[in-house]
């Protein structure tokens, strides 16, 4: 099966290139990373983390930024801190540029909490990246950025 013919299969199935498999993908591994984090006791949703993960690796963001990081509405984006917030994990803090706005940041228990979870997280991570080559990884981050891009040009 040539190229083509490959493309089209994929466009007539409902799968593949029409993000049907993408979507599978990501809610499959999510459903996975959100067991595991219970099987680890963390106290935490799938959600929770990114947010956690995303501030411990970017620091102190205003909640716009973590919107656009994670594709995701506004209001869902304020629950999850809220909860964040309530467990003393993620504190608030007038952003000095803009009063207006609030910076998040993790408290010293969240970077704890993020600390205990990271290795973990990174061998549930590795357990199920394993199967591809370092190859397979740039390719498929590439492929995935240029989605992205093409989406953000529209």
């Amino acid at each position: 099966m040539d190229l083509e013919e490959k493309i089209a299969e994929y466009q007539f199935t409902g799968e593949g290139l029409s993000g049907f498999l993408i979507e599978r993908t990501a809610k499959r591994l999510k459903r996975a990373f959100q067991q595991e984090l219970t099987k680890m006791n963390a106290g935490l949703t799938a959600d929770q983390w990114v947010v956690m993960d995303l501030l411990a690796n970017k620091g102190a963001l205003n909640q716009l930024e973590i919107c656009r990081y994670l594709a995701k509405d506004p209001p869902t984006v304020t629950r999850i801190l809220d909860l964040l917030v309530d467990k003393q994990l993620l504190q608030r803090k007038t952003d000095p540029e803009d009063r207006r706005r609030f910076l998040v940041s993790l408290t010293r228990g969240g970077m704890n909490r993020h600390f205990e979870l990271i290795t973990r997280v990174k061998e549930f991570r590795k357990k199920h990246f394993n199967a591809l080559s370092p190859y397979d990884i740039e390719l498929l981050l590439s492929v995935l950025e240029k989605i992205n891009q093409s989406i953000d040009e529209e």
